[in-house]
Formats: C-alpha cells, structure tokens, sequence
C-alpha cells in the first residue's frame, strides 16, 4: 500500500537563498577543514606532552604503575577532546561538499543528504551542551556541598 504525502507548502531555492547556502557550505568546508588540521596540531601536541613533556620528579614510594595510570589518564582526556573537536569538523565538511553539489547540480536528494549532515553536526552540538551543562550543575553542587561542611 502506497503513502499519500499531503504537501502543506511548496518551496524552491532562489538565486538569493542559493547565495546563502553556497556561502554557509564555503564557511563550513572552511571551518571543517581547519578543524580537521587543528585536531592533527592538537594530537601531536598530545603525543609529544604525553611521551616527553616535562615530568616532575615523582615522590618517594611512586611506582610506576601510577605513573603509567596518570598518563593513561591525560591520553584519555586528550582523544576526548580531540574526538569532539574531530567529529563535528568532519561533518561540516560532508555537509558542504553535499551542499555544493546540491546547488550545482540542482538535485533534490542531494540537497536532503547535506541537510540531513547540518543536522547531525546540530544534534552533536547540542548534546554536547547537554552533557556541559549537566556537568557544570553537578560540578556546582559538589561545590556548595563542600562549602557548607
């Protein structure tokens, strides 16, 4: 059995909407790319930190098992950080390059898989402003907690 879409409205992209979106695709490709070479920048700086960054002298009755389990823990951190810079700068990238396709070639279906990209890098974002503020309110409440001991 066939689906019926009813059309509630009709809309096409004129010269001055096809403008905009060529100029949000060349920001974003732009953003994404330089995205992509801050979080090559920010890797090496991880790798170079993590294997010869300065140490201080460890205090007595450390061993390196510690040791080994701090630094696990700051690789951690850093592919964290690395991964929600990477992520979204990838995917501005695949949603202006589907952008301009779209608009150069007029094709509908290309246009809905750059949207759809738009909307992936707006879900990310916007649930990494979740995940922020729940952490700045827990962070908040372990705060008051320990002020009013």
């Amino acid at each position: 059995m066939e689906e019926e879409k009813s059309v509630l409205f009709s809309l096409s992209i004129d010269d001055a909407a096809q403008n905009h979106l060529l100029s949000i695709a060349n920001w974003n490709k732009f953003l994404g790319i330089t995205g992509i070479v801050m979080s090559a920048i920010f890797t090496l700086s991880a790798i170079v930190n993590i294997f010869f960054g300065f140490r201080p002298t460890p205090p007595a009755g450390v061993d390196d098992a510690y040791i080994m389990g701090e630094r696990a823990g700051e690789l951690f951190v850093y592919l964290l950080l690395i991964a929600a810079y990477l992520i979204p700068s990838i995917i501005r990238v695949k949603f202006a390059n589907r952008m301009v396709k779209a608009l150069n070639s007029n094709d509908q279906f290309l246009l809905n898989g750059a949207l759809s990209q738009l909307k992936i890098f707006t879900k990310f974002f916007g649930i990494v402003t979740i995940v922020m503020l729940a952490l700045s309110i827990i962070g908040i409440a372990i705060s008051i907690s320990t002020i009013i001991r």
